[in-house]
């Protein structure tokens, strides 16, 4: 881990945990996450331009990508590690290659970007009348909240065909047309005071 720089070299076939857990070793954080964080690869999530859910915060994939070592379909490999902040020499091989789905290259090494690791965290659940109405919190939420670290719409059928297959009663109770908000916010300093007060100003 360059901890200057505040990136690390990987090869494609890292998973997202092990990108993670090598940032955590240098005190530090992988902004991109998802639940198949164990099996998907560094190579995967580029290719697709993956979010997953800090994406509010940090942006996908092709944002994190600082440089790039690609395989052209002639065999000719293009790209640089260098992950200098602006680079004009060329195409930036970084921002065509992610999202692109093998077409255009296959990944065999990316430079990634990393950002500090924040301890505190705090998660809420909000039941909101409707999608609109949780569309518009959303929207107070990342406008005044600096530590919202994610967020997540769970509507209403999706909450109750989970809660009935692990057997337990659903933690907020929704109307047919409801949605539940997850939200997480996290810092270095704990956030639950900001966030509290950001739900009660939009309440």
């Amino acid at each position: 881990v360059d901890t200057a720089a505040m990136q690390v070299t990987a090869g494609a076939g890292v998973t997202l945990a092990r990108w993670r857990e090598h940032a955590r070793a240098a005190a530090l954080d992988a902004p991109v996450d998802f639940a198949a964080r164990d099996s998907a690869t560094i190579g995967g999530a580029i290719a697709t331009n993956a979010g997953g859910s800090r994406v509010l915060r940090f942006g996908t994939m092709r944002s994190q990508v600082a440089g790039i070592e690609a395989v052209l379909a002639d065999g000719s490999v293009v790209g640089s590690l260098a992950g200098l902040p602006k680079e004009t020499a060329g195409l930036h091989w970084p921002s065509l290659v992610a999202g692109s789905e093998g077409t255009l290259a296959i990944v065999t090494r990316a430079r990634l970007r990393l950002v500090p690791w924040f301890r505190e965290a705090v998660t809420a659940m909000i039941p909101i009348d409707g999608l609109d109405a949780a569309v518009d919190l959303l929207d107070r939420l990342r406008r005044t909240l600096t530590s919202l670290d994610s967020a997540e719409l769970v509507h209403a059928d999706a909450l109750a065909l989970v809660s009935a297959h692990l057997g337990r009663r659903p933690p907020v109770d929704l109307g047919p047309d409801g949605v539940a908000v997850i939200v997480e916010c996290a810092a270095h300093d704990d956030p639950t005071d900001e966030l509290a007060a950001a739900l009660e100003a939009a309440a």
